[in-house]
Parts: C-alpha cells; structure tokens; sequence
C-alpha cells in the first residue's frame, strides 16, 4: 500500500476513534473528569499528528485552510511538554478543529 495513503487512512481512522470515545460526552465539564478518556483522546491525536508529520510534503495539497504547523507541533507537545497542555485545549481541538481536519482527510481521499 502506498505510504502516503496509509498515513491518511490512519488519520481518520485516529479522527474516528477520538469521535467514539468522545460521543457520550456532552460537555466539557464531563470530560475533564474522565482521566481514561483524556489519555486515549492525547493518544490518538499524538499518533495523528505523527501521520502528518510524515505527510508533510502532501498536506499542502490536502488543504490550504488548515494550520499545519499547529499540528505538527501538537505532537511534539503531547510527547514531550504534555504538562503545559490542558484538558480544555484538547476538547477544544476535538470539537473545532478535528471536524474540519476530517473534511478535508476525505475530500483530499476522494480526489
């Protein structure tokens, strides 16, 4: 299987994954307190974010409207500064950012 194609398969699958275990979550305050969640959520964007890294010579194609110097540099806060990181920032990545990120996964995937 072509590299790049894996690379974005595992990008929704990891987008997917994070939807699943958040979808019985309906508020932030819920959220904060499930430790478990949290760290499965921080789990699936690192690796996320590590798929496109490796992608960097294509997501320009991918899309133009998304910050990808953002996500590259969420990874490397995940795996080595997590202490600065909030929970708030991650529910509010989960449910501004990741809905564009598939978007655009998709419709990148489609072409």
């Amino acid at each position: 299987m072509d590299k790049n194609k894996l690379h974005m398969e595992h990008v929704i699958e990891c987008i997917e994954n994070i939807y699943s275990f958040t979808e019985d979550i309906d508020s932030f305050e819920v959220f904060e307190k499930d430790i478990k969640t949290i760290r499965a959520v921080e789990r699936e964007l690192e690796t996320m974010s590590q798929s496109i890294k490796d992608l960097w010579n294509t997501v320009h194609e991918i899309s133009g409207v998304i910050d990808w110097k953002a996500i590259a540099g969420m990874r490397d806060i995940l795996a080595h500064h997590y202490l600065v990181l909030s929970d708030a920032i991650i529910w509010d990545v989960v449910h501004s950012d990741l809905p564009l990120l598939e978007k655009e996964f998709r419709r990148y995937m489609k072409m």
